[in-house]
């Protein structure tokens, strides 16, 4: 780019004169050098875009790590001086609930087993009930006697809504 052509342009319009200045800047345009990039500045682009990636994704990994330590550091100090405290409490009030709740276990276990027994001890009576002739036939009929019930209702119920009558 020459000075020259410049001073051309900026002169011509100074004056007016339209279609000259036009001129002076099209040949000042033509005459700026292209700028294209420099053999490989893709490749080193890219290379620069992916290590500061890399980068970044380390950094966050390390803060990760960081608050992690601390937070556990923090944790342990704390149950540390805690334990210096009230540890001989802790130690006798943890005792103290622990057994408690395997007593009340327990209890409650059997009080389960008790009621299994029960359970099994009117199993054991009604399958002995049910075991003598009798009492099997007394059953059978009581059954049929239903069975021939729930037979009667029915009919009358939709005997009822065939007529009409509700």
């Amino acid at each position: 780019m020459d000075p020259k052509d410049v001073e051309r342009w900026l002169a011509s319009e100074a004056r007016g004169d339209e279609q000259e200045a036009e001129s002076a800047f099209s040949h000042l345009a033509a005459s700026v050098p292209r700028i294209e990039p420099l053999p490989g500045f893709g490749e080193r682009a890219q290379a620069a875009a992916w290590r500061s990636r890399r980068r970044r994704l380390v950094m966050a990994q390390a803060a990760r790590i960081a608050v992690l330590l601390l937070a556990v550091s923090g944790g342990l100090a704390a149950s540390w001086a805690a334990l210096l405290y009230a540890g001989p409490w802790v130690l006798v009030s943890g005792a103290a609930m622990v057994s408690g709740s395997l007593v009340g276990i327990v209890g409650g276990v059997v009080a389960g087993l008790e009621w299994w027994a029960a359970g099994a001890r009117v199993a054991a009576v009604v399958g002995e009930t049910l075991a003598y002739r009798e009492t099997a036939g007394a059953l059978l009929a009581v059954e049929v006697v239903g069975a021939v019930a729930l037979y009667a209702l029915h009919h009358l119920t939709r005997s009822r809504r065939t007529n009409g009558t509700s």
